[in-house]
């Protein structure tokens, strides 16, 4: 967390430099977009995707968990998360598309 208290989640199963080309699939099992975990390197992946989907997993862990979420929090962030965690890339909401997001309950 930084001093404007934002939150970093960082895999270290997948860093790599932005600038290094994905030739294999990397990640974490279990927190990779379906897309990463059946990459030949042959097709172009969108990362911004594949990283919606991985903080979807994460929304989804702690609404499941015993966190601060109310009930009400607890549902609109499984809500959010699901449309986060698409298998479709191209169905998923964008950073922008995500923070905006308002569910109707």
């Amino acid at each position: 967390m930084n001093h404007d208290s934002a939150v970093t989640i960082l895999d270290f199963g997948v860093v790599i430099r932005a600038t290094e080309i994905l030739h294999e699939p990397t990640g974490t099992d279990g927190w990779m977009a379906p897309e990463m975990e059946e990459f030949k390197g042959t097709e172009k992946i969108g990362l911004k995707a594949a990283d919606i989907w991985s903080i979807g997993k994460v929304l989804i862990l702690m609404a499941r968990s015993q966190c601060s979420f109310d009930e009400e929090q607890r549902k609109l962030a499984l809500i959010l998360a699901r449309r986060m965690t698409s298998p479709d890339p191209d169905s998923r909401l964008s950073l922008a598309e995500a923070l905006c997001f308002m569910p109707v309950v």
